[in-house]
């Protein structure tokens, strides 16, 4: 796994963009293998080569040059993120009293030197300011699911008041290799725990998912066409990872940029205990039609519930028109019979 960890951050730190302003330059042939690797301070820097770093910060390179070879639009890598990746302490040490910024760079060497279980650059990094409330839970997942237990430990002990920490720590037996291919996206330039957690879900990995939310993945992110964990969760039959995103408040009532709701894709996949579930958790849905002159309420909802329905003139003063209670998923009910009265507002909530 170490052989395959090394590629991966490898290939994370060469897939990053040069920035404008870039004050070295270098050629590199797309024919050859090496036209991707990393030159100049970048190279002596991921090489923990403490002169020759030297030698370059003495001929004025910007000790926070971007590398990526790639030119795209996105944060590239210092040579701080390099030599923390590494292990290289010296070299660390050296960047940061020349000027390396933690503020802005701190966060992903952390990861880096995390995710390769380097621990004494992960305490350089955070005795130089590093915040490791902010950034610890995701530096942690890196550690544990490298199978990196004593820098994960480190962040245990440092008890920083991140209660995810320590969930990670308790987790950390059940992670499995493709764990792995999921969490390195921390690694990359943009990288987030969304990502990581639509990726989780997706790979139906229930524990990990939850875990992930609990470290601080956005339960309620959209993600192609309009889906959340909750469609992808329901969709993928994944009983106690719906239970628990329900707890967590997730908007229930979302809908896809198709119009699915969740209710719909629950009862499509035909898992009873995820419809009861979204069932109990869902609001009523209300849509207005006009026809046949007048106005109708189709209310879906919970069989057996009792719902209001209530108008307003202005959206501040309301009154309940009806209570009706549903003896099939839907029901259609008349609010306005003569379409010519002026148009007011109407809502549904459950009856007290």
């Amino acid at each position: 796994m170490k052989k395959i960890l090394i590629k991966t951050i490898a290939a994370v730190l060469c897939f990053t963009a040069i920035p404008s302003g870039f004050s070295q330059s270098f050629d590199f042939d797309l024919d050859s293998s090496d036209w991707f690797k990393p030159t100049g301070i970048w190279k002596y820097a991921e090489a923990g080569n403490l002169a020759k770093v030297q030698k370059q910060l003495d001929k004025g390179v910007d000790v926070n040059d971007e590398f990526n070879p790639f030119n795209l639009d996105l944060p590239g890598t210092t040579p701080l993120g390099f030599a923390s990746g590494n292990g290289h302490v010296e070299v660390m040490a050296l960047l940061i009293d020349s000027g390396a910024d933690i503020e802005k760079y701190g966060e992903r060497s952390l990861k880096l030197a995390a995710a390769g279980g380097h621990l004494d650059a992960v305490k350089l990094l955070v005795s130089q300011g590093v915040d490791v409330v902010a950034h610890g839970g995701e530096a942690a997942l890196l550690a544990a699911v490298n199978r990196h237990y004593e820098t994960l430990k480190y962040f245990v002990d440092l008890d920083t008041g991140v209660d995810a920490i320590n969930e990670i720590h308790a987790f950390y037996e059940k992670f499995i290799d493709g764990d792995e291919e999921i969490v390195i996206q921390l690694l990359w330039p943009l990288g987030s725990l969304d990502g990581v957690l639509t990726r989780a879900v997706e790979a139906e990995r229930e524990d990990l998912s939850i875990l992930i939310i609990k470290i601080g993945g956005d339960v309620n992110v959209r993600g192609e066409a309009g889906w959340t964990h909750l469609h992808t969760a329901v969709y993928h039959k994944l009983t106690k990872m719906v239970e628990f995103l329900i707890s967590t408040g997730v908007d229930v009532s979302v809908e896809t940029d198709y119009g699915q709701s969740v209710l719909f894709f629950a009862r499509s996949r035909g898992v009873p205990e995820i419809i009861t579930m979204i069932e109990k958790a869902a609001p009523p849905v209300m849509k207005i039609r006009r026809g046949e002159g007048q106005l109708t309420v189709e209310i879906e909802g919970l069989v057996g519930e009792r719902y209001e329905v209530s108008y307003s003139p202005n959206l501040r003063e309301w009154e309940t028109r009806e209570i009706v209670k549903l003896e099939s998923p839907t029901r259609s009910y008349a609010v306005q019979k003569d379409l010519e009265q002026p148009m007011g507002f109407y809502r549904v909530k459950f009856a007290d």
